[in-house]
C-alpha cells in the first residue's frame, strides 16, 4: 500500500504539470491578455493555497478539488504566505493598475481580516521582495520603500524610504 506522503506528492506534482500544460496552451494564442503568472506554493497540510494570475485558489489535495477562495479584480497575485490561522497574499497591478495590494486572509472563515493599498508611484515602484512575518510584524519591499505592517490589522508601523537597499539595483534583496 502506498504511503501518504507518496499520495501527496503525486497529487502534488498532478496539478503542477497540470499547471505547467494550461501555460504552454497559452503561448500559441493571438489574442491579447495581461500577463498572468502563478504565485509560489504553500503547503498547509491536505491543502494547498496559489495565486493564479488575479485569483487565490485553495486545493484540496486528498479530494483533488480547486476552490476560488478570492478574487483581486487586477491585482496578479505574486505571493502566498501563511501565518498560523491566517494567509497572507498579494501582488502588483495590471498593466493598467496603479496600486499593489496586500491581503488578509482568516482561513477558517475565508474572510478577508485587512487589505492595505501602496500606491506604486509613492512606493517607489513594485513589490520587490517576498514578505516576511514576524510575531506581530509583516515586512514587505517595494524598489525603494520598505514597509512594516501590523500583522493583525494591516496598519503601516514603520517604513525605510529612499534606496533602502542601494541606489538603482535591480536585484532584489534578501531579508532576515
Amino acid at each position: 500500500m502506498k504511503s501518504l506522503k507518496t499520495l501527496r506528492t503525486r497529487s502534488l506534482i498532478s496539478f503542477l504539470l497540470i499547471l505547467l500544460f494550461s501555460a504552454i496552451s497559452c503561448i500559441g494564442s493571438t489574442t491579447l491578455v495581461d500577463a498572468h503568472g502563478f504565485s509560489n506554493l504553500v503547503l498547509d497540510k491536505d491543502v494547498l493555497w496559489v495565486g493564479a494570475g488575479y485569483k487565490l485558489y485553495k486545493i484540496d489535495l486528498n479530494q483533488k478539488i480547486a476552490n476560488l477562495v478570492y478574487d483581486t479584480e487586477g491585482v496578479v497575485i505574486s505571493f502566498v504566505q501563511i501565518d498560523g490561522k491566517r494567509i497572507f497574499f498579494g501582488g502588483n497591478p495590471s498593466p493598467s493598475g496603479r496600486k499593489s495590494v496586500v491581503w488578509s486572509l482568516d482561513i477558517v472563515s475565508q474572510n478577508i481580516a485587512w487589505k492595505h493599498e501602496f500606491d506604486i508611484n509613492s512606493s517607489g515602484g513594485v513589490i520587490v521582495t517576498p514578505p516576511i512575518v514576524g510575531n506581530d510584524t509583516f515586512l514587505i519591499g517595494f524598489r525603494q520603500t520598505l514597509y512594516a505592517l501590523d500583522k493583525f490589522n494591516g496598519e503601516e508601523k514603520w517604513k525605510i524610504e529612499k534606496h533602502w537597499f542601494g541606489t538603482g539595483e535591480l536585484l532584489t534583496p534578501i531579508l532576515f
